[in-house]
């Protein structure tokens, strides 16, 4: 019983320890891979020029959307 205790005592000690540490780590990567992301996107997209803007702007009109 005393193993036990012991083992389980031990082992909540190392998760207080470590999972502040693992968290960082994982949430550092997922910024890394939307900063990413949003780099290789902007890359992609171009502001629209007049014509495709009016083009936008009437087919929003013709859906119903304002």
């Amino acid at each position: 019983m005393k193993l036990t205790f012991l083992i389980f005592l031990i082992f909540i000690t190392g998760l207080s320890l470590y999972a502040p540490n693992i968290a960082k780590i994982t949430t550092g990567n997922i910024k890394q891979q939307i900063d990413t992301i949003k780099q290789d996107v902007s890359q992609v997209q171009k502001p629209l020029d007049k014509e495709q803007s009016e083009i936008l702007k009437n087919f929003q009109n013709e859906l119903g959307i304002d």
